[in-house]
Formats: C-alpha cells, structure tokens, sequence
C-alpha cells in the first residue's frame, strides 16, 4: 500500500540545514523513508516540506520519534517545531 510522509518546518540556514539532512540518508532509508522532495517555499525559502514515499509506518514513526533524529534536527538548524503528516495515496483510499 502506498504510503506518503510530509514532513515541514522552518530553518535557520539552508545550506547547513542540507548538509544533516544529507547525512541522514542511510538512517531514513533503515527507517523506509525514500525517494525525497524537498521543496523550499516560494515567499520564505527558509520554509522546508519534504515529500517521502514511506515503506512502513512503525519504522517511520520510530524514526521520527528517535532520540538520533532528534538531535539531528537541532543540528540542522531546525527552527519551528516540525510537523509530519502521514498519509494514503488516493488510490489506495
């Protein structure tokens, strides 16, 4: 079943922002978080959405709720608190 995470949230500095998020690859792709979006905002470029296909959802959210990815977001610079979004493709609805 196809499976989508949305993650957004507002940075500090994109090019540091994009370094860690560079680095984590490997853990989301453990977590099943693959094939990224990332899309910067039009009006405030320092507004981040990322689009992930997701694999599974426990792993996803265990991800997200890690103590490593937590850490990861602070380094990165994150500014707001981050909001993820899970979801079903419409087919699949």
């Amino acid at each position: 079943m196809p499976m989508i995470l949305i993650a957004s949230h507002t940075i500090a500095d994109y090019a540091k922002w994009r370094k860690v998020f560079d680095s984590a690859q490997q853990l989301r792709e453990e977590a099943g978080l693959r094939e990224p979006t990332v899309l910067r905002g039009l009006v405030n470029p320092l507004e981040m959405t990322i689009i992930f296909k997701m694999a599974d959802y426990k792993k996803a959210q265990a991800f997200l709720d890690s103590p490593t990815t937590r850490e990861l977001i602070v380094r990165a610079g994150v500014t707001s608190v981050p909001e993820f979004t899970f979801l079903l493709r419409g087919e699949e609805c």
